[in-house]
């Protein structure tokens, strides 16, 4: 039986010309192996994989941006984003809330597209205020605005800031940027979506 969450993400059309999206239930089992290899090697099908246990996937690489676990209540996504490959943004939905982490990255479309909608979007801001450095892919309070912005999330918490930035005026440039509510990470605080 699938839970409200997982048959919306299985329910979801792939984009207008965009590649099929496939439910397969069991996946971790030989069957359900079997398909989602033989699927992922001879289509560009977007694969959603139902199982109990993800340790047990072998067939397929779970960090495929083609691949989405479906793993009890919880459809667990993710994107390559620009640093040090291989570097994913992941995304937890669970009884229609959810929460992205976009991880170390650089500014890129990938991070966008994966959080479109979501309820938590959580953003290092390693330069604070600070200019955007070439060749360093990592985000500033503008940048980390703008993807808040792009991808249409509920609000934006700031994190791994370098030692010295000032995060209030991080979270108030992000907000400029975004236009919904921001806030700094804390250690020991509790974020829900």
């Amino acid at each position: 039986r699938l839970s409200a969450t997982a048959a919306a993400s299985a329910g979801k059309a792939g984009a207008a010309g965009g590649p099929a999206r496939i439910l397969i239930t069991g996946a971790a089992g030989c069957v359900g192996q079997y398909t989602a290899d033989h699927l992922y090697r001879n289509s560009n099908a977007h694969l959603l994989l139902l199982l109990r246990d993800p340790s047990k996937l072998k067939a397929v690489p779970a960090n495929d941006p083609r691949i989405t676990l479906l793993v009890g209540d919880l459809v667990i996504a993710h994107a390559e984003v620009p640093h040090l490959p291989p570097t994913h943004a992941m995304r937890v939905d669970h009884a229609g809330r959810s929460i992205t982490y976009g991880a170390d990255c650089a500014p890129n479309d990938a991070l966008p597209d994966l959080a479109r909608g979501t309820d938590v979007l959580l953003l290092e801001c390693s330069w604070g205020t600070g200019d955007l450095v070439e060749g360093v892919p990592h985000l500033n309070a503008a940048a980390a605005g703008e993807i808040a912005r792009r991808a249409e999330a509920g609000r934006l918490v700031l994190v791994h800031g370098y030692p010295g930035i000032d995060r209030e005026a991080s979270v108030a440039q992000a907000q400029a940027v975004f236009g919904g509510p921001v806030e700094w990470a804390r250690e020991g605080r509790t974020i829900t979506a």
